[in-house]
């Protein structure tokens, strides 16, 4: 498999994943569009692997063999296994937009703290470390394939990042509840009177606001 067939499975696999992201990827030059639906595509992959249902282990095993493999990209002008279209995608943008490493390796270690979790109430310096990993990563390299690098791209990527992210935890409380996560961090559990820290007692936490209380419960 050829890289242009790499690419053309890779941005079919990312449309079917149904993602909201995949719009404005698409509206992207075919190049950097290619770049985008594998930067998508690998931390899709990554995410899978942390959320999964097989053991910790194995997941520990399974990302540390792609932190291996893209180290390897970057330390040896290796060719990718045939027949992997990610992989063969990943090497070929890798070397056409000079890829930084740091960024594949934060959102492993990103997944890594999900899989060695379940993560509950961090502390704010904790939640914004964990979202610079698994979400400001993925904004620095896509800062990159677009031409923009530097202490200021970092940054944006980083706020960019944090913004994304917050909404997905705000958004998936209860989901990430059933998994025993809650990555709501505890001084803003502290500041709204929240006295528990399982899960789901923090989503079942309704307090009266001036008098009144929820009608619906979430779960």
């Amino acid at each position: 498999m050829n890289a242009t067939e790499a690419h053309s499975q890779i941005a079919h696999d990312v449309r079917s994943a149904k993602s909201s992201f995949y719009w404005p990827m698409l509206l992207q030059a075919k190049a950097k569009r290619e770049a985008l639906f594998a930067i998508y595509a690998l931390a899709r992959v990554l995410d899978d692997i942390a959320d999964g249902p097989a053991p910790q282990d194995e997941k520990r095993r399974a990302l540390d063999t792609w932190r291996t493999w893209i180290a390897s990209c970057f330390e040896h002008d290796i060719v990718p296994e045939t027949g992997d279209p990610l992989r063969i995608g990943l090497h070929d943008i890798m070397k056409k937009y000079a890829l930084p490493l740091e960024p594949f390796d934060a959102l492993i270690v990103g997944m890594e703290a999900d899989v060695n979790g379940p993560i509950v109430a961090p502390t704010w310096i904790e939640l914004e470390e964990y979202c610079g990993q698994v979400a400001g990563a993925v904004g620095e390299l896509c800062l990159v394939i677009w031409g923009w690098q530097g202490e200021d791209a970092k940054a944006f990527a980083a706020a960019t990042g944090d913004a994304l992210q917050l909404t997905n935890i705000l958004r998936d409380i209860r989901e990430d509840a059933t998994i025993g996560r809650l990555y709501v961090p505890e001084e803003a559990l502290v500041s709204a009177g929240v006295t528990g820290r399982q899960p789901f007692d923090v989503v079942n936490d309704f307090k009266p606001i001036n008098g009144l209380r929820p009608r619906y419960r979430a779960c």
